[in-house]
């Protein structure tokens, strides 16, 4: 009998993350930057990118602010998923002997 295989944590956060982090660079070209690379002056809010800054509504820039921490989170979590799944599938193929030479 086969056991039910149950979906691996990594192949739900990987995609995920990749559809973040894509989402992330095109609104970030859109937009002209990210609140990462940006700044706050004199209470304007300003977007960076590659050495220039972008005038932008303080929704817009908070809205940045948070979608680059999502960024962090999706990726640090995809990457911890593809620990633990590497790990119980080392730990499974220990336990049932296919490492142990005859």
């Amino acid at each position: 009998m086969h056991k039910r295989m149950k979906p691996r944590l990594s192949t739900v956060l990987l995609p995920i993350a990749i559809f973040n982090l894509l989402s992330f660079v095109l609104i970030g070209q859109v937009i002209g930057g990210d609140a990462l690379n940006g700044k706050v002056e004199k209470g304007k809010y300003y977007l960076g990118g590659k050495g220039v800054y972008k005038e932008v509504k303080h929704r817009v820039f908070i809205y940045s602010k948070w979608h680059t921490r999502l960024v962090f989170v999706t990726h640090l979590l995809a990457l911890i998923s593809v620990m633990v799944d590497f790990s119980v599938k080392a730990d499974h193929k220990m336990s049932s002997g296919s490492l142990i030479k005859e």
